[in-house]
């Protein structure tokens, strides 16, 4: 799904590449790394379209999931800036 998800993304399509992203998100295996760079771009997506309760929650799952050290140290600013900006 993230490769679909893509496909539309790059195609200016956000909401199919949403849909497609959300696919993926339900994954079982939370740690795939398909999956997570699907949770990646729908908590960018989320975040451009101001929908900031979606975006961090899709952080925090990276933040949560990943293993990469470099994707969790994005999500989690781009998740103090979001709860920052909520105050």
């Amino acid at each position: 799904h993230y490769r679909l998800g893509y496909c539309a993304e790059q195609g200016k399509d956000a909401e199919r590449a949403i849909a497609e992203y959300r696919k993926a998100y339900a994954a079982e295996e939370k740690d795939d790394d398909f999956r997570l760079l699907a949770v990646a771009r729908l908590a960018a997506l989320h975040e451009q379209r101001g929908d900031n309760v979606r975006a961090l929650a899709a952080y925090r799952d990276l933040i949560k999931n990943s293993k990469d050290e470099e994707l969790v140290l994005a999500a989690r600013e781009h998740a103090e800036q979001l709860k920052a900006s909520a105050k």
